[in-house]
């Protein structure tokens, strides 16, 4: 890596793990959208975490790392599960049933204003021109893109919306409210925690739908798409939005929610045809501007150097 200066390499890192980021996070909104059209929410959310927690247990075992759980902080952790798995993975997919992968994408993209007014409202950030501005150009990118699709709200969907929209406030509350934890815990150590004890919680809420589910009908692109929301989503792109708030500050790394709409459509453009409009570029352009001045304008957290903050 000779002539790579060790800042510029832990930016590398840091901005390959947002790319990384946004390109898996972005098909959940269509993934989800497809299977939970087809089969009961509550048996997909069920197996979603059951997945991930024995997933994510059974990568700690492999990379030999421990958790020495302060016991302090397990109501944290308690609470952090209740606003990931009971808060935001079900109500999402409860939400997305009813509404269009579209308006999950539009609402997550306010996902930084929310995590604005929290983190401010707790202390943990100052209200800068640099964040207003660059959050602002954010939503206004999505709001772009969106109005450039054919964006409508109607009767049908408010339902889902509004289950939507309690599903961002929880996840944005999750953001906030880790990063003291993820910090001291680390991105992986984290996120098992989290998903370990949403499985507890979420086991007999979901257990009753998962034995009466009709398996017959599941076929193996249902099945692949429930591992995808369990490994992937759940997992991969749980750790990885948790590395990143663990290196910057929540607002910075909420921001990045609002590369997800136009990210999902020129994914769609590639590989489903649809077309580029001149609202989808112009939108995700000014999306990218107003992430630059989020994510550069406020500078690192704190230094990478590739090991995860522990508990001791």
């Amino acid at each position: 890596m000779s002539g790579i200066s060790k800042a510029n390499l832990h930016r590398l890192v840091l901005y390959g793990n947002m790319v990384l980021f946004i390109l898996l996070a972005s098909s959940t909104n269509v993934v989800a959208k497809e299977i939970s059209t087809r089969h009961d929410p509550l048996w997909i959310a069920f197996w979603r975490v059951l997945i991930a927690a024995p997933a994510l247990a059974l990568v700690l075992k492999l990379m030999q790392r421990k958790i020495l759980l302060h016991p302090v902080d397990r109501w944290r952790f308690f609470v952090l599960a209740v606003l990931a798995v009971l808060g935001n993975q079900l109500l999402y997919i409860l939400g997305i049933a009813h509404s269009t992968a579209t308006h999950a994408a539009l609402l997550y993209g306010t996902t930084p204003a929310w995590v604005l007014i929290m983190a401010v409202w707790l202390g943990m950030e100052k209200l800068r021109v640099w964040k207003v501005g660059g959050i602002t150009l954010s939503i206004l990118g999505v709001i772009i893109v969106l109005a450039g699709s054919g964006l409508s709200f109607e009767g049908g969907s408010l339902r889902g919306d509004v289950l939507l929209l309690m599903a961002v406030l929880s996840f944005s509350a999750y953001t906030t409210l880790g990063k003291p934890l993820v910090e001291r815990y680390g991105a992986l150590e984290s996120t098992f925690l989290v998903m370990a004890f949403g499985a507890v919680l979420y086991f007999p809420i979901g257990l009753p739908a998962a034995l009466t589910a009709d398996y017959a009908n599941v076929t193996l692109a249902d099945a692949g798409m429930v591992l995808y929301l369990g490994l992937v989503t759940s997992g991969l792109v749980y750790v990885l939005w948790y590395w990143l708030v663990s290196y910057l500050r929540p607002t910075q790394v909420a921001v990045i929610m609002c590369a997800q709409p136009p990210t999902t459509f020129f994914i769609a453009s590639l590989f489903q045809g649809e077309q580029l409009t001149p609202a989808l570029l112009i939108g995700a352009t000014v999306t990218l501007v107003g992430i630059l001045l989020t994510v550069i304008g406020g500078g690192e957290k704190r230094n990478i150097d590739f090991k995860p903050a522990r508990g001791a």
